[in-house]
């Protein structure tokens, strides 16, 4: 961004109250705040691999982006919320630094404390969560498998009760090492016992921390997901992009502009009828975006049928996992092609069509 004339020192010239939010691998200062890198890398670099994953194996790779996502977007938007809280006390603003690496680094919340203060940095399978205690991943008959998460007390003594095995309960989760591996063994034994289905229906019955390990089509079609409102209908924007922004948008309320019913059943032919559907919209706009006029307008494809528009494409996706009781989320788009607002944007800076096509013939925007 320096380079581009966009770093903070010179916007700040321009309006001191700017918040400005660097995001990456290594930091914006120290020795590798140049480097790339990719989340497995500042997993690597922040010492969590040094202890999670088997003797045996080594560390394993996970199938979410710990890095990117829960250390670097969580903790971008908590700075950015923090600044906004200054400012507003200050009349400053300022620039943030988020390391990625850092993120992660912070989430050795337990072991680096303890280290840190004198203990020992601790291997793999030496602890208690980290597969040094019964607190473990055990494959049920049929291939799949059960979180065991009985760390407390009175969790394990139910699921020592549960599995036929009380004389189990005085060792507690970590047995002494010469019992450790024994005891580990027989677990294992028995839940291999039962399908992943037998046990999920007899530990429904009590709380041990006892749960099956989904696979994410489950996870996201199951039951907690619906309770929880976790997938949502999302609409998708006309193709032109010209639906967005809208006051329509919000969720449901509306007049839909001319075509989109046909792009709608473009989208359902092209998409799996599971994941992209259509959805009728009335014509008042504003319904769940906060305002908007009545679409009864000339033109208008509700017009003649009462207030109901052409049928609206939508698309399943992954809700906000905040719920706020007064202003719960909205979703008013999926989204649009890559450069549906190329000309629009540079118009807006300046460019005449000319330069626009020009652009275009180069090859600029593919």
């Amino acid at each position: 961004m320096t380079k581009l004339g966009l770093d903070y020192e010179r916007l700040k010239k321009v309006n001191p109250r700017v918040i400005y939010c660097s995001i990456s691998g290594y930091g914006q200062m120290g020795p590798l705040r140049d480097r790339a890198g990719h989340d497995m890398n500042y997993m690597a670099l922040s010492g969590a691999m040094g202890y999670s994953g088997r003797k045996a194996t080594g560390p394993t790779l996970m199938g979410i982006q710990i890095a990117d996502i829960a250390s670097g977007s969580n903790n971008a938007v908590i700075g950015i919320l923090a600044a906004v809280v200054s400012r507003a006390a200050t009349g400053e603003g300022q620039s943030i630094d988020i390391s990625m690496t850092d993120g992660v680094m912070a989430l050795n919340a337990m072991a680096g404390a303890a280290y840190l203060a004198g203990g020992e940095a601790p291997g793999r399978e030496e602890n208690w969560l980290n597969g040094g205690s019964l607190y473990d991943f055990y494959a049920t008959k049929d291939g799949g498998y059960l979180s065991i998460g009985s760390l407390e007390p009175q969790f394990f003594r139910t699921l020592c009760e549960v599995i036929g095995r009380p004389d189990l309960i005085p060792g507690g989760v970590q047995p002494k090492a010469g019992d450790f591996e024994r005891v580990r063994e027989e677990i294992r034994a028995i839940v291999r016992t039962k399908t992943r289905a037998e046990w999920e229906a007899i530990f429904k019955e009590v709380d041990a921390c006892v749960e099956p390990v989904l696979s994410l089509a489950e996870a996201l079609e199951g039951e907690l997901a619906r309770g929880r409102e976790m997938v949502v209908d999302v609409p998708l924007a006309a193709p032109d992009g010209s639906d967005v922004g809208r006051g329509d948008a919000g969720g449901g309320g509306g007049a839909l502009g001319a075509g989109d019913g046909a792009f709608a059943a473009g989208v359902q032919g092209a998409g799996k009828a599971s994941t992209i559907k259509e959805s009728g919209a009335r014509g008042t706009a504003g319904a769940a975006g906060g305002g908007g006029a009545s679409g009864k307008a000339a033109g208008d494809p509700g017009a003649a049928t009462g207030g109901i528009a052409a049928p609206r494409a939508t698309v399943r996706q992954l809700a906000n996992p905040v719920k706020f009781s007064r202003t719960p989320a909205s979703y008013a788009f999926a989204g649009v092609k890559t450069g549906t607002h190329n000309r629009e944007v540079l118009k807006a800076l300046g460019y005449t069509e000319a330069q626009i096509a020009e652009f275009a013939a180069t090859g600029l925007f593919d």
